[in-house]
């Protein structure tokens, strides 16, 4: 599940950012997936599959998640402690 995968997510700072950052990537390509067909993909092979990966989640939802995981990103950039900040991020997944 998705919570289960954030709970995974590496403890380290650096690595959490690295993650994190292909995260956005993700998300971003999902989200240009639901508004165009003629985007270059910045995680996802091409279009296609990021059309694919993302058709069974509203766009408004990918927002969300986008949003809450470029503000844990952010937060990491702050020094902010790794383990609260991954299970303040499940947590708003989770809800969002």
């Amino acid at each position: 599940s998705l919570y289960s995968a954030l709970t995974s997510l590496p403890q380290k700072r650096t690595e959490l950012q690295v993650s994190l950052e292909m995260l956005i990537d993700a998300l971003g390509d999902l989200i240009a997936a639901k508004k165009s067909q003629a985007f270059l993909p910045l995680f996802f092979t091409d279009a296609k599959n990021a059309a694919d990966a993302g058709a069974e989640i509203p766009l408004q939802r990918l927002v969300k998640i986008y949003d809450i995981v470029v503000h844990t990103y952010r937060e990491c950039e702050k020094n902010a402690n790794v383990t609260l900040a991954v299970a303040n991020m499940a947590s708003r997944i989770k809800m969002a």
